[in-house]
């Protein structure tokens, strides 16, 4: 049960009810108005202050067809006001906590995180919707398919939070702010990575901050007593991995899909309701097998399978010993990465 909320330009300034829903090169990414030689610019998927604070401008991520393209050229269409009014703002914010370390992330709105880290996850994307999967030929196919972003509308329109009024009723996902310990080298000191679970990790210094976009907040209600032994604890990169992976598994595990209603008031403002309750009486979660598991964890470290994981159903762990007390690893000591 949910309501469409339009987007475009024939509206009011600060509102989203419009036509229809656009993408394209000549599209701001955000807000979906047409851009014109006075209101275009583009917007860095990663942000300035990242990308100087550790150096990002020439090292490159990995895009899903295998190509990999520099941070600096990860731009996207956007029109003025989203990029110099509302992402700016935002950026500020999470930027000023960010170099402050972990427990002022920790006081920021989740909404925030969610905004940031959100931005950054659709903003790879509609830059792989742009590119061609083969660059030598500009009349290939895209690497990421108009019909993907079709499929991340309600990720798109809780996005407008960052430029409108949402209230919110309940929380759109889940956010997890973890301490990390921080290597010598600055190039091991920041990494992103996604997940068509949409999902998304980014280590940042010595803060981790784990996302997932669309469960309603119900993996933050499961994970929550399990990982909040780890909030004072100071992370190694592996350890963050292993919650990575644990995320990402948890989410598939998800046997109902969370609905929300989104309602537009005649001023405006966007009332959204995430999670509600349905009518399925499946549990929220299937039950956790171990091999399933291992698998993603194998993936997210990438390594083999049999690295990680025992027939017998044991799983490689980096976050306890054998003792079952929090193991004390050292980023520092040599053996990582």
């Amino acid at each position: 049960m949910e309501q469409q909320v339009r987007y475009g330009r024939d509206v009011r300034p600060g509102t989203v009810v419009a036509r229809c829903r656009r993408f394209g090169p000549s599209t701001c990414f955000l807000c979906s108005r047409p851009l014109r030689t006075k209101n275009r610019t583009e917007e860095h998927v990663f942000p300035h202050w990242l990308q100087k604070q550790f150096q990002l401008w020439n090292q490159s991520l990995t895009l899903i067809n295998g190509t990999s393209i520099r941070y600096r050229q990860l731009k996207v269409p956007c029109c003025r006001t989203c990029n110099n009014e509302y992402l700016s703002s935002l950026e500020g914010r999470v930027g000023s906590a960010v170099l402050n370390g972990p427990e002022v992330v920790r006081a920021l709105p989740e909404l925030d995180l969610y905004l940031w880290l959100g931005k950054i996850f659709f903003g790879v994307l509609y830059k792989e919707y742009l590119l061609t999967h083969d660059r030598t030929k500009p009349r290939s196919r895209q690497i990421v398919p108009r019909e993907l972003l079709e499929q991340l509308h309600l990720h798109h329109l809780f996005l407008q939070a960052a430029r409108v009024k949402i209230e919110f009723h309940g929380s759109p996902g889940s956010v997890f702010i973890f301490r990390l310990q921080v290597h010598r080298n600055l190039h091991f000191q920041f990494h992103y990575e996604d997940s068509f679970s949409l999902t998304a990790a980014c280590r940042i210094g010595n803060v981790g901050v784990l996302a997932s976009f669309a469960d309603g907040g119900m993996v933050k209600r499961l994970m929550e007593p399990v990982v909040q032994e780890y909030y004072e604890r100071e992370l190694h990169p592996l350890q963050f991995d292993e919650l990575t992976a644990q995320l990402i598994y948890n989410v598939l595990r998800q046997q109902r899909t969370p609905k929300s209603a989104t309602i537009e008031s005649p001023s405006g403002q966007i009332v959204g309701i995430p999670n509600l309750p349905g009518f399925s009486l499946k549990p929220w979660f299937a039950p956790w097998i171990q091999e399933e598991y291992a698998r993603v964890l194998a993936q997210i470290l990438g390594v083999p399978l049999d690295t990680v994981y025992r027939p017998s159903g044991e799983v490689a762990t980096w976050l306890h010993n054998q003792n079952g007390e929090f193991w004390e690893l050292d980023v520092n000591d040599g053996t990582w990465p």
